[in-house]
């Protein structure tokens, strides 16, 4: 199959902030040193047992300034990510209209992290904080405070398909723009650690009692965390091409996937299929390694 220049994206710029680090040269620092390991045992949230988990360290912005609805953990990682794309942001904004850049991305947790405070407080006193607004748990609290922040007013959603939502917002982001809705966007994900998810994982019994060890025949489950990538993706420039994508929902199980891993099979050949290049032309897999 040959590739048709037209269906060409390119990443322009992205950002990182995750328990390594709050940019792309301090995460990249700590990796290649070694010498900080992004997780730690838990103490601050509800669960049973022991628990090691990657929390974000580092000071997050403060966006008391912002609508009240707004004002959750989960939105200031995304504030933190947002401020590394600053130049690239405004050099989009230069040629793009701003009705023309949407905001696409994942997220499975939003405030729900409030949402917990909120209702501990309110079994507590019978009354929610002052602070507290039901909006902060919706999942398109994060897209529309992206959107709200950066001034731009294309189509803003967000995708919550657990470990799935980032990937699929860079598919929903490509068609939008191959389709001529939108020029460009931001497209990724942001998660905050919270009561609800280490207590849900550890409750399937997918939670390791010591760090996880990804792809081992001695793994016994994951280690849960919180994040944020965003990038700027677009038809005009950039350095990273986007050149496919493939998505699959094989219905298999609840929680679990087709054992002969069928639907991500299929997922993975639309996304070759859809580049123009052959299984043999690729160089590196990132696995999606959760370690149960």
């Amino acid at each position: 199959m040959n590739k048709t220049l037209s269906t060409e994206l390119y990443i322009s710029d992205f950002s990182l902030v995750n328990p390594l680090g709050s940019n792309l040269p301090e995460i990249h620092k700590n990796m290649l040193l070694g010498k900080r390991c992004g997780l730690t045992e838990n103490t601050n949230l509800p669960n049973e047992g022991r628990l090691f988990v990657g929390a974000v360290a580092t000071k997050l912005p403060d966006i008391s300034n912002q609508a009240k609805h707004f004002n959750t953990r989960n939105n200031q990682l995304a504030k933190l990510a947002l401020q590394s794309l600053e130049d690239e942001i405004k050099d989009l904004k230069l040629t793009i209209l701003p009705e023309k850049i949407g905001v696409i991305v994942g997220t499975s947790t939003s405030g729900i992290y409030e949402g917990e405070n909120a209702v501990k407080l309110q079994t507590d006193t019978g009354g929610f904080p002052v602070a507290y607004d039901y909006r902060m748990q919706e999942m398109f609290n994060l897209a529309e405070f992206i959107a709200d922040e950066l001034g731009v007013y294309g189509p803003t959603f967000t995708i919550s398909t657990a470990c799935s939502s980032s990937a699929k917002a860079f598919v929903t982001a490509k068609e939008l723009i191959l389709s001529g809705v939108i020029d460009a966007a931001i497209v990724g994900g942001v998660d905050s650690l919270c009561g609800m998810t280490v207590n849900g994982f550890s409750a399937l019994n997918s939670t390791s009692s010591g760090l996880c060890q990804p792809s081992s025949l001695h793994r016994d489950g994951i280690n849960l965390g919180e994040a944020a990538a965003l990038c700027v993706l677009r038809k005009d420039k950039g350095t990273i091409k986007l050149l496919g994508c493939g998505e699959s929902s094989d219905a298999h199980h609840m929680s679990a996937p087709h054992p002969e891993g069928e639907g991500a099979i299929s997922a993975m050949q639309q996304a070759v299929n859809t580049a123009g290049i052959i299984p043999s032309d690729v160089d590196y897999i990132n696995l999606h390694g959760t370690a149960t």
